[in-house]
């Protein structure tokens, strides 16, 4: 039997954990089975059309903006082979699955982690058109994803290209105990709006971890196999579990490090202090990543960030005084917020002085609260497939607030880029946007 796995075309790429995943939990039940890998940022779609022709069951992994290209490359494959089994998973299938369950390109929606759903497709036990997968306790059950399989090297060519680094990233934990009202990760379970079932999430809010002993045993040997520079954690947030990173950045130290490679993470500021930023240098991070989000206490609060500005202030100032270099992510057009709000974000930035800002605009994927402050015709629109492939956060033409249009969330984004210190780096996205000349002609001078 074979089973074709399709990580459709984005203009942005990553390696295809969540295939890779799939692909080894298969291969440790069902060792006999052939598989196929297609990437549509490397691969044409013809070529992944064909070669998923010639398997029993495909899986294809879409967000939001890959939907309809996922749909596209589906149709195709049942077009050329009506018999292969087209299976939708990702975040638009956990999301919004009854809308996505109407396309008739799709033989089953998965929503959940794909695991043990692929398996009991691929076992011919599940025949039901949306699954709703259990998650798999304890997490290491899951073996580490078949990187060969996914190609890894691809995308680690292009980061030595494009960052002059060998970089790939790992994932040590699944789900998000926060509720960040933009975002689909530890959101709640499906609730029906104006006819359309939304708000599940990928992971769901329940956390489960990789041992300490398993994260470093695969932080080890992704750095030793594909000679790294840097490794990335893929995790919404590596510090949910303080005392779990602590210790694992503890033998991380006991074990000696991994020699000239570093690490890189995304952190919530909450749960940072002072000692965890120590052990994360002594462990060997270069990096840590923070999604502030906004500048203020009761926009913050709104939002469900559940941090402070003074622990945002802490958290960079223990980052920096560790050695870490530091990024700072910012979003603008929050349904409940003022130009004071915006305003409040220089003065922020210019105090925690991040290397690196960026700001979006809150896109109102689906699963997230912010989809469900759109209007039904919005929602409508939105879900249209032109429409969808345009989603971006750095620049989406729909959304609008109470205080805002759309055209001032771009004016006022592009006047923070113009407010931001000069010795911050901004985020390569934002080099992209209009309105900053000035401050690229003084970074690349």
């Amino acid at each position: 039997m074979k089973i074709g796995l399709v990580q459709p075309f984005y203009k942005s790429v990553w390696e295809a954990l969540a295939l890779g995943y799939i692909a080894s939990y298969l291969k440790s039940r069902l060792p006999d089975l052939d598989f196929y890998f297609g990437q549509g940022f490397f691969d044409s779609r013809e070529e992944i059309v064909k070669n998923c022709a010639e398997c029993q069951v495909v899986g294809i992994s879409a967000t939001a903006p890959v939907f309809p290209e996922a749909t596209r490359i589906a149709r195709a494959i049942k077009q050329r082979n009506p018999e292969v089994r087209t299976v939708l998973g990702g975040y638009m299938a956990s999301t919004i699955p009854d809308w996505c369950a109407q396309h008739e390109e799709w033989d089953h929606v998965v929503v959940g982690e794909g695991e043990r759903a692929m398996l009991s497709i691929v076992k011919s036990e599940a025949r039901e058109r949306i699954i709703f997968s259990r998650n798999i306790k304890p997490l290491d059950d899951i073996p580490p994803p078949d990187r060969q399989l996914i190609q890894n090297e691809r995308t680690i060519q292009l980061t030595l290209k494009n960052d002059g680094e060998r970089i790939t990233s790992i994932l040590s934990q699944r789900g998000c105990p926060f509720d960040c009202i933009f975002c689909c990760d530890g959101s709640g379970p499906l609730r029906e709006v104006d006819g359309v079932r939304t708000g599940h999430s990928m992971w769901t809010s329940m956390m489960r971890y990789h041992s300490i002993e398993r994260t470093y045993a695969e932080m080890k040997e992704t750095i030793d196999d594909w000679q790294l520079d840097l490794l990335k954690f893929s995790d919404m947030t590596t510090n949910s579990d303080k005392r779990r990173l602590k210790d694992l950045c503890r033998l991380i130290i006991k074990n000696g490090g991994f020699g000239n490679c570093q690490i890189a993470s995304n952190l919530h500021a909450a749960p940072v202090d002072e000692e965890l930023c120590q052990l994360l240098v002594k462990a060997g991070w270069r990096e840590v990543w923070f999604g502030v989000e906004a500048a203020t206490d009761r926009l913050l609060g709104t939002l469900g960030k559940r941090i402070s500005v003074r622990q945002v202030k802490n958290a960079f100032r223990w980052a920096s005084e560790a050695g870490l270099e530091t990024r700072a992510y910012f979003q603008i057009g929050h349904w409940h917020e003022t130009e004071d709000d915006i305003r409040a974000i220089p003065p922020l930035v210019r105090e925690i002085k991040p290397g690196i800002f960026g700001c979006t605009i809150t896109c109102p994927y689906p699963g997230t609260q912010t989809f469900l402050e759109l209007t039904p015709e919005e929602r409508e629109h939105f879900l249209d497939s032109e429409f969808l492939e345009q989603m971006d956060e750095y620049d989406n033409p729909i959304r609008h607030t109470p205080s805002f249009s759309n055209a001032d969330l771009k004016r006022w984004q592009a006047w923070l880029v113009n407010q931001v210190p000069m010795e911050t780096q901004l985020s390569w996205r934002m080099r992209r946007m209009e309105g900053r000349q000035e401050k690229l002609a003084y970074m690349e001078a």
